[in-house]
């Protein structure tokens, strides 16, 4: 992208403040997105182990068997 501007109504130095400004919030939208995704996966591990704590995670259905423990290996058919 060129460091002037051809726009007749737009000096050169209003155009390259366009373009830094641009460029600024391009990062900061990148930056704050991984950012946001880690919080988040943070947040799903943290509630995930402390909602599987303890010998039997019995949830609003009140069968242990329908919650996911720790241990379970999800690769297995029987959890698809």
């Amino acid at each position: 992208m060129p460091l002037f501007c051809a726009h007749p109504f737009v000096s050169d130095h209003v155009f390259f403040l366009l373009v830094v400004n641009r460029r600024i919030r391009e990062h900061g939208r990148d930056a704050w997105s991984s950012i946001a995704v880690r919080h988040k996966a943070e947040q799903i591990d943290w509630l995930y182990w402390n909602e599987t704590e303890g010998d039997d995670a019995v949830g609003d259905y009140g069968a242990s068997a329908l919650a996911l423990h720790q241990e379970d290996d999800l690769s297995l058919d029987k959890y698809v």
